[in-house]
């Protein structure tokens, strides 16, 4: 197979906990050709094309000097594409999802660019409201502030961030809430608050079609409430309550109605906090904690796919 990757700069990644390059490592160790697509340099024109690039993987993980290959080609010629950009989910990312629509039916692409723009990985979780914590979306300080009076203690973050980024807890006590409520709003419009659940740290459960292939505990630093491992947080293997598998039961039922093939899901205190479909991380984590290479699983997920799509005639 051909297979597209889309991801961020290279010279922007976190080697020792990323994700993508291991999925594509695994794929190209199968034979497939993986290209790197640059996403800024997708254009429509009478084709979708976009400069593309190529290296090798095995040494850019190993930290070794690598040499870059560039060329443009046509992206509906890939079997596959990758979307594993990270987010903001701005309008260059809504874009993109757009674009990637119009090759389809030629190219599988995954997560399906449609589900990308339809279920934002916040706000997804708000589809099952029995699960998650007390929720408010909105850009009405008073409101926020009613909320905050309601709960005492809140956690606010904007609506299409990641890694942890601008979440912060406020307590009502605070002589300042109303100002650093009135900033998130002035800087993000739409903000969304939740009462603070004080279990610390989380799970991060992987989905594979739907299938549970891994999970764990991610545990902030000390002084820290944010788990992101981006922020430094530990991670520690975990087993899931009863409440915590039927919750993951009826997300599976979710994410295959919607062909999503590969979701992070984020548990706190068997709560829903969000079902990350962007570029869900956590492989190398699963990895070292299970002794497993778990991007072959995906990979061979990603072979038996595109096999049971593909349509000989629109090639």
């Amino acid at each position: 197979m051909k297979i597209g990757v889309i991801m961020d700069d290279l010279r922007e990644l976190n080697l020792k906990n990323d994700s993508t390059l291991r999925i594509a490592g695994a794929l190209s160790a199968n034979g497939h050709e993986v290209a790197f697509i640059d996403y800024a340099k997708i254009t429509l024109s009478t084709t979708l094309t976009a400069m593309c690039y190529t290296f090798n993987i095995e040494d850019c993980l190993m930290g070794n000097e690598i040499h870059i290959k560039y060329f443009k080609t046509d992206l509906s010629k890939y079997d596959v594409i990758l979307i594993r950009k990270d987010p903001p989910f701005d309008m260059k990312y809504v874009t993109l999802t757009y674009l990637l629509d119009l090759i389809s039916e030629d190219t599988l692409v995954l997560n399906p660019a449609a589900a990308i723009r339809a279920f934002p990985e916040k706000l997804s979780p708000l589809l099952f409201r029995n699960s998650t914590p007390d929720t408010i979306i909105s850009a009405d300080l008073d409101e926020l502030v009613a909320f905050l009076q309601k709960h005492k203690k809140i956690v606010i973050k904007p609506m299409y961030q990641h890694g942890g980024r601008n979440v912060e807890k406020i307590s009502y006590d605070e002589y300042n809430h109303k100002i650093k409520i009135t900033a998130k709003i002035s800087e993000f419009g739409h903000i969304i608050a939740q009462n603070f659940i004080k279990e610390v740290g989380d799970k991060r459960v992987i989905m594979l079609q739907g299938r549970i292939i891994g999970q764990f505990k991610r545990i902030p630093q000390d002084g820290e409430f944010r788990a992101n491992i981006a922020l430094g947080s530990s991670v520690a293997r975990t087993d899931l309550t009863k409440k915590e598998q039927e919750l993951c039961k009826t997300i599976s039922n979710f994410l295959i109605n919607n062909e999503i093939f590969l979701a992070g899901v984020d548990i706190a205190g068997e709560q829903l906090i969000e079902i990350n479909i962007t570029s869900p991380t956590g492989i190398v984590q699963l990895n070292k904690l299970y002794n497993a290479s778990f991007e072959e699983d995906i990979a061979l997920a990603i072979e038996t796919k595109f096999h049971s799509w593909y349509k000989p005639a629109t090639k």
